[in-house]
């Protein structure tokens, strides 16, 4: 099994000068690829979950390998959804869910090898809603 992740550029400018406490991220994504991206995932969401996790992630992950390992797929792309875009990522169940502080976690499988944008064909995904405490190990 392996795990893609979105591939972040890491940003290294002025990190000591600034004397943050951690680096800063910023997506490999523009605007409108991600926009394409968040409307996939959407499309093929099929499970919300409130609180994350590392235990319940594994179980989505090798749940997905099981289940499409008959068309050959052996990967499983992880995609970070800011919080200004989880009411498109969570359709009309939006309000349904707590997602004050929150970002989206969704894992998916496609019909490509790799990140989820290489991917044009999504066949399922699932969302954690995760705080950034909840990734602190």
């Amino acid at each position: 099994m392996q795990v893609t992740a979105i591939r972040p550029n890491y940003t290294n400018t002025n990190y000591r000068n600034n004397k943050v406490s951690q680096p800063i991220f910023k997506g490999a994504l523009n605007a409108s690829e991600m926009k394409r991206v968040i409307n996939l995932l959407a499309q093929k969401n099929t499970e919300v979950f409130e609180e994350f996790n590392y235990k319940k992630l594994n179980e989505v992950i090798n749940s997905f390998m099981k289940k499409y390992e008959c068309m050959g797929l052996r990967s499983a792309g992880i995609q970070i959804v800011p919080n200004e875009d989880l009411p498109v990522l969570l359709g009309k169940n939006f309000n349904k869910y707590n997602s004050k502080d929150k970002f989206g976690l969704c894992v998916a499988v496609g019909d490509k090898y790799g990140p989820i944008e290489k991917m044009n064909n999504i066949y399922e995904a699932k969302t954690f809603l995760a705080k950034e405490s909840d990734l602190d190990l």
